[in-house]
């Protein structure tokens, strides 16, 4: 049987759905991981992952725009999961492909939790020259890939809102 992924740097876990994340990995009573979470080098102040109590998460700031940085943040790493909002994913996700491919990581977890952007219809309306579009098609292309492997999550495009527990008040 192959061996789960332990070693998780977890992108954007200051933002809602990376909140969450972080919370369920180290509340997992089945697997023991090792989170690192990345946060932007310049970021002030003390973000809510790193608050008391979490102290089997270590924060690493990183420069994303830096590869050898982020490359040096994802050694001995196994798989990435990114918790970005869109705007900050368009942006950031293909540098963590990058720097992850470089540094051995085995799967990446965009930041894609909403429709199927690579749907017949999505395609259709937001043109494949569309930044998420774009992305969703470099990560489709690593499926079969020998370094890195792909898994892209689609929960919906109300996934917020269910986080929120507001899914009674419809």
């Amino acid at each position: 049987m192959a061996q789960g992924f332990t070693k998780i740097p977890l992108v954007g876990a200051s933002c809602e759905l990376g909140q969450h994340i972080l919370h369920h990995l180290q509340e997992c009573t089945t697997s023991k991981f090792e989170v690192v979470v990345l946060r932007r080098l310049h970021a002030t102040g003390r973000g809510r992952e790193s608050q008391p109590g979490n102290v089997d998460v270590i924060v690493k700031q990183v420069d994303y725009t830096d590869h050898n940085m982020l490359v040096n943040a994802l050694r001995i790493i196994e798989v990435i999961v990114s918790a970005l909002s869109a705007v900050a994913a368009i942006q950031i996700d293909p540098l963590l492909l990058d720097a992850g491919r470089e540094a051995s990581v085995r799967r990446i977890f965009p930041s894609e939790y909403t429709l199927d952007i690579l749907h017949k219809s999505a395609m259709t309306t937001m043109g494949k020259s569309n930044p998420r579009v774009k992305n969703a098609m470099l990560f489709a292309s690593l499926a079969g890939a020998d370094s890195i492997s792909s898994t892209t999550i689609l929960s919906g495009m109300f996934v917020h809102f269910a986080l929120r527990g507001h899914h009674d008040n419809y």
